[in-house]
């Protein structure tokens, strides 16, 4: 009988500070916070048609013609910053924390995030297949949604851009995306993701945004941030966060 009192006790003081199954070991929850992309663009080999508030995004090679997207990281105010782009992380994670039984805010935090993941939408669901095909590159400079393919932004004489196409970090490999059902992934987390602590991002690599391209002969168009579209379809950000079960505290 005082085994079983032991036993008893133990269980108990287990479980209030983790969740168990059968006083064994604690489950794990896993939370995604989607973070939406506000603006993109993409730009046309020799042209200085700006393509800013289209629903699509054209990305393209081919021998007489190349299309970049431009994809620019969240942002809570419209300005690439690293405060906004934290910002708009934060807003977006007190609108979507579930309501279970485990309290999620627990597992928000850098040592349980995972992954981060940029997603894409193709309009034709069948060309996510051709996913590794397409790739990203981070920007090495700012621009604005009506950027060409000359010119950053329109504003003065400094808006051209170093290299017709856009300004990529040469020193950053590129990403290729992957195939996840009918959308196109990108594993960004070591350009977006170097924090201390969610409200202490450090170096953004990608702060600028990405250059999106396609491998030679391949022609994909995405949902673009403006897409009539739902909100799951258009350009985001994914954060996936796994880490233990903490019951909410009893009111």
């Amino acid at each position: 009988m005082e085994v079983l009192k032991k036993s008893l006790s133990s269980c108990v003081v287990i479980a209030g500070l983790v969740a168990l199954s059968a006083c064994g070991i604690s489950d794990t929850v896993t939370e995604v916070v989607s973070v939406p992309i506000n603006s993109d663009t993409y730009i046309v080999e020799g042209s200085d048609k700006t393509h800013g508030g289209e629903e699509v995004i054209e990305v393209s090679t081919s021998a007489s013609e190349q299309f970049y997207g431009l994809i620019p990281l969240p942002s809570s105010d419209g300005s690439k910053t690293a405060e906004s782009f934290t910002s708009s992380i934060v807003e977006s994670i007190f609108e979507g924390i579930f309501g279970d039984g485990c309290d999620r805010s627990k597992v928000l935090k850098p040592e349980y995030l995972t992954s981060v993941k940029l997603v894409l939408t193709p309009i034709d669901d069948t060309a996510s297949a051709q996913a590794a095909q397409i790739s990203i590159r981070p920007l090495d400079r700012d621009w604005w949604q009506g950027a060409t393919w000359t010119r950053a932004h329109p504003f003065t004489s400094a808006g051209r851009w170093d290299t017709p196409g856009g300004d990529v970090m040469d020193s950053v490999s590129a990403v290729a995306g992957v195939q996840d059902l009918t959308q196109v992934t990108f594993d960004v987390k070591d350009l977006v993701a170097e924090s201390t602590s969610l409200f202490e991002w450090g170096n953004i690599t990608a702060l600028n945004g990405f250059r999106v391209e396609a491998a030679s002969g391949v022609s994909m168009t995405f949902h673009s941030s403006q897409s009539s579209w739902s909100g799951s379809e258009r350009p985001h950000l994914d954060f996936v966060y796994t880490g233990p079960c903490v019951p909410k505290t009893q009111e």
